[in-house]
């Protein structure tokens, strides 16, 4: 099993001067209770951030590479389609939001989700729950 690197923490207590009792951090501290750091590697989050877990999402890798892969390197012209591989995934995901924003036609390839996983309802989840084109 692969270990878990990067998290969300919640300082507990500090004696570091840029960081402070109760603010949130992106860490690579691994899936533990308790870390110590010298602040090198930390990702503020401010002190109350809505939703943390975004940090790790789409405003993170999976949000980044998405967006960076789709409008520095594809650069699709509006009206034209989108056609994403593993669009069930982090990454593809975003990547079709993103191409709908951008006024393009997106469209999942299903066939490795299913090979994969065997899981024939993941042509709903495309369809329905992310919104891609018919």
């Amino acid at each position: 099993m692969e270990k878990i690197k990067k998290i969300n923490r919640r300082i507990e207590a500090s004696r570091h001067l840029d960081y402070k009792e109760g603010e949130w951090v992106l860490a690579y501290s691994g899936w533990q209770d308790y870390a110590l750091s010298d602040g090198s590697g930390l990702t503020r989050l401010g002190t109350n951030p809505k939703n943390p877990s975004h940090a790790l999402g789409i405003l993170g890798m999976p949000g980044f590479t998405a967006y960076m892969g789709l409008l520095d390197i594809g650069r699709p012209k509006q009206g034209e389609t989108l056609v994403v591989a593993a669009a069930t995934g982090p990454v593809g995901a975003t990547v079709g939001q993103i191409g709908k924003l951008n006024e393009s036609r997106f469209r999942g390839s299903l066939f490795l989700m299913i090979m994969a996983t065997g899981m024939m309802n993941l042509q709903k989840i495309c369809l329905n729950g992310l919104t891609q084109d018919r």
